[in-house]
């Protein structure tokens, strides 16, 4: 289980990674499309900045189904044992990496009008 662990707090490494790389160029480009209209090449690099964005959002969502599987096997041990600890731990940065991302996304679409 404890490879399980390793793997999974790696791919939640990474997916966050991703998604601090894909923040900048996203925050950049909605800054950059104020004030623009839709269409103009300023929000069209704007969405395509969001869609990146939310690509990289994909892979955190990944590596939250793969914990929510993992979970089952867990139920019976008490909190306070290490794989148990560790996985509680990874599960509580996973979600709240997948509310920060889900509010940057959802604030980048309301700029671009949606």
């Amino acid at each position: 289980m404890m490879a399980e662990m390793d793997r999974e707090e790696g791919a939640l490494a990474t997916a966050e990674a991703a998604l601090a790389a894909a923040a900048g160029p996203l925050a950049a480009a909605i800054a950059a499309a104020r004030g623009a209209s839709a269409g103009s090449d300023a929000w069209i690099s704007a969405q395509i900045a969001l869609s990146r964005y939310d690509q990289a959002r994909a892979g955190l969502g990944i590596v939250i189904g793969r914990l929510a599987g993992l979970g089952p096997a867990l139920d019976g041990l008490a909190a306070g044992q290490p794989v148990r600890a560790r996985y509680d731990a990874l599960v509580r940065r996973a979600d709240g990496l997948a509310l920060a991302a889900d509010s940057v996304s959802s604030e980048a679409a309301r700029a671009l009008g949606g």
